[in-house]
């Protein structure tokens, strides 16, 4: 009796020499554009915010631990691991004393340590992507047979856009989908088996995975109450048992196994998220997380009515797509449907937990970011595969599938969608080398950005920074000042509403201060058209009668 009941039968194809070298041809092309541009962005003194976890994991291990940080704390736990070589070397030859203060102080070269720091960061989750579409591979064979199939899925994954963006990034959404796959390999062995032994490592695998990020810890609400609903009925319509039944230990135990994944999952997010110690400080974290989570005044969010959430549906698909590019989504969108009217071997339970995915992660946060269909990316490859291996025994169906895989890469790759990367200087290192050697000694710089937009502040000793707080942001306030100069970036334009947003206008539109612009193209994203292209930019505006031209 298995709850994902191959309806097909689909032939087991054995592991193969050429599949074997396809795969490594394949997470050799992920680790190739992975590495491609990694020292985007360099030196790293300030990491931008898709990097801002490197910067966190220092402070944690300066203060050993304490605290709550902004994610769970199990990436926080595998980067320190991967800086304690650095860390110690340093500390050996003298580049580093613990616990001396700010950057600055601690490392002894804070611009070339901060730069080996990101870039291992990087490096990090370069690995976890590159494993986790191995790990949809040996899914998708396991469930298919087919090495071309299984090729197919990992492919879809590999070569998705938003994929190869965050393969680039500190940011913890590729890890947690590492953990997020590694957990559906259990689920699928306890549906099938009903093995209490795969519950149990299902159980601690989800708990890793929400313990990187809770995001994902909707994608598996609806997972055990269908394996339960399923198990039930399964039950109630097997055969009367025969006269000897078999041993225990062979039994297929679903309820059980799926209340003990659900204790073994409790207890494992317990104890790595420090709850029995600080349960006070976890719950306000918490409350903090979902409360602004789910306000549109601050995240731009949608509202709890029945038009807000369609209008969150149609954007989440919207960004699905542009997270695929459309040759990509059409293309697995069509295979996934054929998968699972075929009633292939685990497209039910794939499907369900993209579905548990959207309810009870996306529509309840009533906000979603293009990264946050990199699971249904996921679900999406593996349902490929169960689509390819529907056609591999039909010769003229077999011979469209590969032209139509053949367009999507080629089409990709001439639009630029997949491997069009551009990485670019910093565009704050020319802006505080023009600051040093262009404003006079004494004068002032209002800034009006975040402060991983902002130069280096320790390489212009002889300005005055002033940050006003969102009270002084007022034209009549500013022209009281009249300071030297004032820095934006476009983050800051975009984010706010109101009287900020007009003075920042007003600021970039005032005729009296000279415009000093410094860009780069894209810094490490994708190119790709749509409103989230990001262009890091430093706009420097200079009273002309007190800052100098070079």
């Amino acid at each position: 009796m298995e709850l994902c009941a191959d309806v097909d039968h689909l032939t087991v194809v054995p592991d193969s020499r050429g599949g074997s070298l396809a795969l490594a041809g394949l997470l050799a092309l992920t680790a190739g554009l992975g590495v491609w541009g990694i020292d985007w962005g360099m030196p790293g003194m300030d990491p931008r915010h898709g990097d801002e976890v490197s910067r966190e994991t220092l402070r944690l291990l300066a203060s050993g631990f304490s605290g709550f940080p902004k994610y769970p704390f199990v990436h926080y736990l595998v980067l320190a691991v991967a800086y304690s070589p650095y860390l110690a070397w340093l500390w050996i030859t003298g580049g580093l004393e613990p616990g001396a203060g700010s950057l600055d102080e601690v490392f002894a070269d804070p611009l070339s340590s901060m730069t080996v720091i990101v870039i291992l960061s990087r490096l990090v989750t370069l690995g976890f992507a590159v494993a986790t579409v191995a790990l949809v591979h040996r899914l998708a064979l396991r469930l298919t047979g087919s090495q071309v199939a299984a090729w197919c899925g990992a492919a879809c994954l590999a070569l998705t856009p938003e994929w190869i963006l965050f393969s680039h990034m500190v940011n913890v959404d590729v890890p947690m989908i590492f953990w997020f796959t590694a957990g559906l390999w259990y689920a699928l062995e306890f549906a099938e088996s009903g093995r209490v032994k795969d519950a149990w490592k299902w159980g601690v695998l989800v708990a890793v995975g929400v313990s990187t990020k809770e995001q994902i810890a909707g994608a598996w609400v609806l997972v055990g109450c269908w394996i339960l609903g399923s198990a039930w009925r399964a039950r109630r319509l097997a055969k009367p048992a025969p006269a000897s039944p078999p041993p225990l230990s062979r039994e297929p135990r679903w309820i059980t196994g799926t209340v003990g994944a659900i204790v073994v999952c409790a207890l494992t997010y317990a104890l790595l998220n420090k709850i029995p110690w600080d349960f006070s400080g976890y719950l306000e974290r918490m409350r903090g997380w979902f409360g602004a989570g789910t306000d549109p005044a601050i995240w731009g969010g949608h509202p709890a009515t029945l038009a807000g959430h369609g209008a969150l549906w149609w954007e989440t698909l919207g960004r699905w797509q542009r997270a695929a590019g459309w040759p990509i989504a059409v293309l697995t969108v069509g295979l996934a449907g054929f998968a699972c009217w075929r009633g292939a071997r685990g497209a039910r339970l794939l499907g369900v937990c993209g579905i548990s995915y959207y309810l009870f992660t996306i529509a309840m946060l009533r906000y979603a970011y293009t990264r946050f269909t990199l699971p249904w990316l996921v679900l999406l490859a593996l349902l490929t595969a169960l689509g390819v291996a529907q056609f591999r025994n039909v010769p003229a169906a077999r011979r469209g599938l590969l032209a139509a895989m053949v367009f999507v890469v080629t089409f990709s790759v001439w639009r630029g969608a997949l491997l069009n990367l551009a990485f670019d200087h910093d565009p704050r290192v020319e802006a505080e080398e023009w600051l040093a050697h262009s404003l006079p000694s004494g004068a002032s710089v209002e800034s009006y950005a975040y402060g991983y937009y902002l130069p280096r502040r320790h390489r212009v000793p002889q300005v005055t920074w002033v940050s006003p707080d969102r009270e002084d942001m007022t034209i009549a306030g500013f022209q009281e000042r009249r300071p030297s100069a004032a820095i934006l970036a476009p983050a800051f334009w975009f984010q706010y509403q109101g009287p900020a947003k007009q003075f920042i206008h007003w600021l970039r539109e005032n005729s009296e201060y000279e415009p000093r612009w410094f860009r780069n193209s894209s810094c490490g994203f994708l190119a790709r058209d749509d409103q989230e292209r990001i262009l890091p930019s430093i706009l420097i505006l200079v009273d002309p009668e007190q800052g100098s031209s070079p």
